[in-house]
């Protein structure tokens, strides 16, 4: 998948729904500082990291069935 930080304060919110319980991985890499958060159906965050411009970041939580919410953003909205 690809997105965009514009305009700015921008987040790009992504679903997903995983049949099975496991883990959820989630690899970002962006030239910006992002900051990822994985957030279940009922909106809460179950994962949450941020990184430098050009490092690549993992999120692995566990999981189990349901619809689960990738969200992207430039940390500090300001880019």
């Amino acid at each position: 998948m690809a997105g965009t930080f514009l305009p700015l304060g921008d987040a790009d919110t992504f679903a997903i729904d995983v049949d099975f319980p496991g883990h959820l991985q989630v690899d970002v890499r962006s030239p910006h500082q992002t900051l990822v958060r994985i957030r279940d159906a009922g909106e809460r965050q179950i994962a949450e990291r941020g990184a430098e411009g050009g490092a690549e970041q993992r999120l692995r939580p566990e999981v189990g069935p349901g619809r689960y919410f990738i969200e992207l953003r430039e940390w500090g909205d300001n880019a």
